[in-house]
């Protein structure tokens, strides 16, 4: 039978661990009632039952045996301690214009494709400005337990331009521009294993304030080798042709 899979911001390892309320910060602790609440009342899982565990803090997932549940936590006993192969050599950092529609999905097909950040960007045509942090993350976090991978993707308040150049200023921008180069050919310029920010602009496409300050940061422009996709189909698109 197949295990559930589990995310667990706490340290993992030992032989006998407890999951419970913690008071390091009160997101943490909601979110670990709710994997309790699940394991409980939605799985119904019983002691003696598996369940493999992971903390994003290295390439291993853990299983655990439920030995007994209490109203606020749950004892376990290590069962086992896989090592998980890490699929992308790089860091890829996809920083998506903040879009009306759809943006669980781009967190979503993201995460399942292996980036290392999201950053949403207030672009200068961004109709919305805000997005809800807490369950962008979330999405993440349920993407990353689906797919397999050991570690969950961080998802950054909305930042400008600007202030996420000046973020990753030692890495490789890769700006998606309908008259760029082609991905191809942009591929063979950058350095194979450094980190690359890839941008996605808004629906109304970017400015030319936007376009002349990435080519003051030497930012590379790269066009899909495709028809004119929306937004939230070219930033997963684009993340693909970088693995």
């Amino acid at each position: 039978m197949k295990l559930h899979r589990f995310y667990i911001p706490l340290p993992l390892g030992e032989e006998e661990i407890r999951i419970q309320k913690i008071k390091k910060s009160e997101k943490v602790i909601d979110y670990i009632q709710k994997v309790i609440h699940q394991w409980k009342t939605v799985l119904r899982l019983k002691t003696g039952e598996e369940v493999i565990l992971f903390n994003g803090e290295n390439q291993i997932e853990y299983v655990y045996k439920i030995k007994e549940f209490e109203k606020d936590s749950c004892a376990l006993s290590l069962s086992g301690v896989n090592e998980i192969e890490k699929k992308i050599s790089r860091e890829i950092i996809l920083c998506m214009s903040i879009i009306k529609h759809e943006f669980d999905t781009v967190v979503r097909q993201a995460t399942e494709l292996g980036v290392t950040q999201i950053i949403p960007m207030i672009a200068d045509r961004s109709e919305k400005k805000d997005v809800n942090l807490e369950r962008l993350q979330i999405i993440a976090i349920e993407a990353s337990e689906q797919c397999g991978r050991a570690d969950v993707p961080k998802i950054l308040a909305p930042l400008s331009a600007k202030e996420i150049v000046e973020k990753g200023n030692k890495a490789q921008h890769i700006i998606l521009d309908m008259h760029g180069e082609t991905l191809t050919e942009v591929k063979k310029e950058i350095d194979s294993a450094a980190p690359v920010y890839v941008w996605v602009g808004p629906e109304g496409g970017w400015t030319m304030n936007e376009i002349n300050y990435f080519k003051n940061q030497n930012a590379k422009f790269a066009s899909l080798p495709t028809y004119i996709l929306k937004a939230n189909t070219a930033g997963p698109v684009a993340v693909y042709s970088f693995l």
